[in-house]
C-alpha cells in the first residue's frame, strides 16, 4: 500500500515526494527488492518476503521518490508496536543532499506517535549513532552499537511485555523476528546465548533468525521453537539445534530464555524433535547458572570448562568462562 507523506525540498534545491509504502505492495516491490539488493543473501529474500506478503507484521518502507524511481529508504518492521529500525539506503548518487535526514525525522516521529519500543544497529560513536542519540535512542550497553528507544520507560514497558500469563509455543517463525531483539539485546543473564545463531554477548537475532525462518517455512523438521506471549508478541525463550561443524554424529543444543522462563525451556527442547545422534552437546556460561542446572535437569554433564573465553561486554572488559555439556545417547 502507497501513500504520499509530503514533498520536501533536497539540499541541492530539488523535491523529492515523501511516502510510506507497506508490504505488501505489487506495484513498487521491485523498486523496493532493487534499491536494498546490495544487502545480498538472506538480507534479499527477507525484503523479497516482507514487500510481497502479508506476514502478520507491519513492513514499513520509508522512501523518497523522484522521477517515479525510488532512490532513499529507512525501514521500520513492527508488531504490536514493538520492532526493528533498518535498511537505511541512499543511492550514491543523491547522497549528501540530505535525504537521510527527512526520513529519520518522518521515521521516528511516526514511531513515537504510536510505537511502544524500537531497537537498530549502528556503528558506535559515529555521526548516524549520534544522530539517533538526538531523537531519544540510548546505546544498551558501553561502546555497542545497538540502540533502543522506549515510549514510556523501559521497566514499564518489559513489565507489559514480557509478561508470563498465558505463553504459547511454536515454531520459529515471521511474529518472531521483528521482537526477538527485545530479549537477546536485553542485559538478562547468560553470555553464550544461541550459537545456532552466532549470538554471544547481547546482540540482535535480526540477522541470525532469518535462516531458521526460511527452513522451518519449507520443512517439516523445524531448527528452533519460540515460547511466546501471543497478547504482546514477546518472544520469552527459544529452542534450537545444529550439526555441529567440526565434530561428526553430534548435535549442538541451543536454548536461551528470559529469567522467569527457564523451566519452561524443558517443554520448548521437546518440541524439537531432535534427530538421533550419538552425542548431544550444549555451551553455557559462568553468567547463567539458570542455564546449567536445566541441563543437569536434562541428563547433560560437563564435560569442558574453557577460562576467560569470551567477552560478557563490548567494551571487553570482562572475560567469562564457558561451559561444555555433554549427553550420550
Amino acid at each position: 500500500m502507497y501513500t504520499e507523506l509530503d514533498q520536501v525540498k533536497l539540499k541541492d534545491g530539488s523535491t523529492a515526494t515523501l511516502a510510506l509504502i507497506q508490504g505488501p505492495d505489487a506495484d513498487w516491490a521491485e523498486q523496493i527488492k532493487a534499491l536494498l539488493g546490495h544487502k545480498g543473501g538472506l538480507w534479499n529474500w527477507q525484503n523479497e518476503q516482507c514487500i510481497d506478503h502479508d506476514l502478520g507484521f507491519e513492513a514499513r518502507y520509508y522512501v523518497l521518490i523522484q522521477d517515479g524511481k525510488i532512490f532513499s529508504n529507512i525501514s521500520t518492521f513492527e508488531l504490536n508496536g514493538v520492532g526493528v529500525f533498518g535498511h537505511v539506503w541512499t543511492n550514491e548518487d543523491m547522497r549528501e543532499k540530505g535525504a537521510a535526514s527527512h526520513l529519520n525525522e518522518v521515521v521516528i516521529n511516526a514511531f513515537k506517535s504510536r510505537g511502544r519500543a524500537l531497537l537498530l544497529g549502528t556503528t558506535y560513536d559515529t555521526v548516524p549513532y549520534k544522530i539517533y542519540q538526538k531523537y531519544g535512542f540510548n546505546g544498551i550497553e558501553k561502546e555497542s552499537g545497538y540502540m533502543d528507544y522506549y515510549s514510556d520507560s523501559k521497566a514499564e514497558f518489559e513489565d507489559y511485555f514480557f509478561a508470563t500469563d498465558n505463553l504459547q509455543m511454536r515454531p520459529v517463525g515471521w511474529l518472531d523476528w521483528p521482537t526477538a531483539p527485545c530479549l537477546y539485546l536485553n542485559s538478562f543473564p547468560g553470555v553464550v546465548r544461541s550459537m545456532q545463531m552466532g549470538i554471544i554477548g547481547r546482540s540482535s537475532t535480526e540477522g541470525g533468525m532469518l535462516g531458521l525462518i526460511k527452513h522451518n517455512e519449507s520443512n517439516d523438521d523445524k531448527l528452533a521453537w519460540s515460547l511466546y506471549n501471543p497478547q504482546t508478541g514477546a518472544v520469552l525463550a527459544t529452542a534450537g539445534y545444529r550439526w555441529h561443524p567440526l565434530w561428526p554424529e553430534t548435535l549442538i543444543l541451543d536454548f536461551y530464555s528470559h529469567p522467569d522462563c527457564w523451566e519452561r525451556c524443558h517443554d520448548l527442547i521437546e518440541k524439537l524433535k531432535l534427530p538421533e545422534t550419538t552425542r548431544l552437546v550444549a555451551y553455557s556460561d559462568f553468567e547463567n547458572p539458570r542455564k546449567n542446572r536445566v541441563l543437569a535437569d536434562l541428563g547433560f554433564s560437563e564435560v569442558a570448562e574453557f577460562q576467560n573465553r569470551v567477552y560478557k561486554d563490548t567494551a571487553k572488559t570482562v572475560l567469562v568462562d564457558v561451559f561444555e555439556y555433554e549427553k550420550r545417547k
